[in-house]
C-alpha cells in the first residue's frame, strides 16, 4: 500500500498514551492509560504498583546487552506494548522481551528486547505491525541517525533522507516516508527520556564514585554499559551533563535544593583535572603504526554545606536520595518521569513543597508517582489517583472515578465538599476495596 506523506516537523512533542504489559511479574494483562500531567498509583502492599512502573521502564530498553545472549540463557518472554502520541498522530511500538540470565553485571536476571514492532497506520495507512530491528538515536551534527544494526538509515534535515543498503525484512518505502521518520526520531528521544527514581536505588551513598572520567564528548569513559553503570554514577554525570550544556537550568536546580528554598546545600563545587592518553593504531597492511592521543576529564564534585566541602558519598543517605530526587522532578534530563514513593526520603516538612513541585513540572512532562502516603494524597485531585489493586488475573490499574461505584464516588465528592481532603478520605478507609 502506498505510503502518505504528511509533515515531517513533528518535532519532540511525544506523550504516553497507553501501555499494555503482559507476562511481566505480576502484569500479566495490565492495561494503564497515564495523564497527560500527573498520575499517582495508590494500592496495598503486593498489589503491583512497581511492577507497573518497572513495565513503563521496559520502553526504554533499546538493544541487547554487551554479548549476545544463548539461546539457554534466554527465558520466559514477557510483552510491552505502547501507544505514543505524536503531534496528533497515534504511533504503536510493541516490544517482545526475554529474561536473560545474567544480564546484570555480577548475574542475576534481567529482561532485555529481542524485537521491536511498529504500528504506522496513522502515518501510512496501513494498520499492520512492521518490525524492525532495534532503533537506537544518535546525533551527529545537522544529522539525525537511525542506527539499524548493520544497516543505516539516515535523515539530514538541509537534503531530505538518504539511506544505505537494507535487508528486505525492512520495509524502504515506509523509511522514506519523512513523516514516519521524525516520527520514530521524536519517539526515540521521548523513550531515553524515560526516568525511574526510587529512593532504593541511592541507598548508602557510600557507594558513589568521588570522581569520575569523561571523554572529549563528555561521555563517560569505560561506562558505556549500562548493566555496569550505578544509579549513583548516573547522578553525577547527569549533573555535570546539566552544568555544561545549560547554565540557567543547573543554577535553577541548584538553587532549588539549596538554602535558599529547599535548604539542603549551600552550593555545589566542581574539579576539573585534565588528562591525556595514546591509543596506538595499526595500519591495515600492518606497515605503519600511528600514535593518537585521546583526551580525558577527572571531575570531582563537591557538596558545600556551610563551611564544609564534603564528596557525594559523605552525605547523609535522606540528603543525597532528597538530591537526586529534586534533580529529576526539576530538569529536563527526563521526559517521563517515574516516582516510587517520594515521601520515603523526604522530610515530613519538605514534602508538600516536593509535591507542589512535582505538580509544576507535570504540566510539561508526564510523571507516574507511587505512594502511601495520606499527606501526599492530600495534595492531589481525584482525577489524578489510579488505583492498583492484585485481581485473580494479575494487577489491574484503575481511574479512582472508574474503580468506586456510584455510591462511593457520591460520598467521596460530599466529603471533599464539605473541606474535607482525599488523604482523610482515604486515612479513614473510604477507598478500602
Amino acid at each position: 500500500m502506498a505510503t502518505k506523506e504528511k509533515p515531517s516537523d513533528i518535532g519532540s512533542e511525544v506523550r504516553l498514551e497507553a501501555i499494555e504489559v503482559r507476562g511481566y511479574r505480576s502484569c500479566r494483562g495490565t492495561t494503564f492509560t497515564p495523564n497527560v500531567g500527573l498520575s499517582a498509583l495508590i494500592g496495598i502492599n503486593g498489589a503491583g504498583k512497581t511492577n507497573v512502573l518497572q513495565g513503563i521502564r521496559l520502553l526504554a530498553r533499546r538493544g541487547r546487552p554487551t554479548g549476545r545472549p544463548s539461546d539457554e540463557e534466554l527465558g520466559a518472554t514477557a510483552e510491552v506494548v505502547g501507544s505514543f502520541r505524536v503531534r496528533g498522530e497515534t504511533i504503536g511500538l510493541k516490544l517482545t522481551l526475554s529474561l536473560h540470565e545474567g544480564a546484570r553485571a555480577g548475574g542475576g536476571a534481567d529482561f532485555v528486547p529481542i524485537t521491536e514492532a511498529w504500528n504506522l497506520g496513522s502515518l501510512t495507512g496501513s494498520k499492520r505491525w512492521i518490525q524492525m530491528p532495534p532503533i537506537r538515536l544518535l546525533r551527529g551534527g545537522s544529522a539525525k541517525f537511525v542506527d539499524l544494526g548493520d544497516r543505516r538509515v539516515y535523515y539530514e534535515s538541509t537534503s531530505g533522507i538518504s539511506y544505505a543498503t537494507t535487508s528486505a525484512d525492512v520495509d524502504v518505502s515506509v523509511l522514506q516516508n519523512k513523516a514516519v521518520l521524525a516520527a520514530l526520531l521524536a519517539i526515540e528521544d521521548f523513550r531515553s527520556g524515560i526516568s525511574y527514581y526510587s529512593a532504593s536505588q541511592f541507598t548508602d551513598p557510600s557507594r558513589c564514585p568521588s570522581g569520575f572520567e569523561v571523554d572529549e564528548q563528555g561521555r563517560l569513559v569505560d561506562s558505556y554499559n549500562p548493566y555496569n553503570n550505578t544509579p549513583h554514577l548516573r547522578f553525577l554525570h547527569d549533573l555535570y551533563t546539566l552544568r555544561k550544556g545549560d547554565a540557567a537550568a543547573y543554577e535553577a536546580y541548584q538553587r532549588f535544593v539549596s538554602r535558599a528554598e529547599l535548604g539542603l546545600i549551600s552550593r555545589f563545587t566542581w574539579k576539573v583535572v585534565e588528562l591525556s592518553t595514546s591509543t596506538a593504531v595499526v595500519s591495515g597492511s600492518g606497515k605503519e603504526v600511528k600514535k593518537i592521543k585521546k583526551k580525558k576529564s577527572l571531575i570531582v564534585p563537591k557538596v558545600q554545606i556551610g563551611t564544609s566541602h564534603l564528596t557525594f558519598n559523605q552525605l547523609s543517605e535522606g540528603t543525597f536520595k532528597t538530591l537526586a530526587l529534586a534533580f529529576y522532578i526539576t530538569t529536563s534530563a527526563s521526559k517521563f518521569l517515574m516516582v516510587e514513593e517520594p515521601e520515603v526520603c523526604v522530610h515530613h516538612g519538605l514534602l508538600t513543597r516536593i509535591v507542589a513541585t512535582i505538580k509544576a513540572h507535570a504540566r510539561r512532562k508526564q510523571i507516574v508517582i507511587s505512594t502511601h502516603s495520606d499527606l501526599l494524597v492530600d495534595e492531589l485531585e481525584p482525577e489524578q489517583l489510579f488505583v492498583v489493586e492484585m485481581l485473580s488475573t494479575g494487577t489491574a490499574v484503575k481511574k479512582l472515578e472508574s474503580w468506586l461505584d456510584k455510591r462511593d464516588r457520591s460520598a467521596l465528592h460530599a466529603y471533599l465538599a464539605e473541606s474535607g481532603t482525599l488523604g482523610e478520605y482515604w486515612r479513614s478507609g473510604g477507598l478500602a476495596s
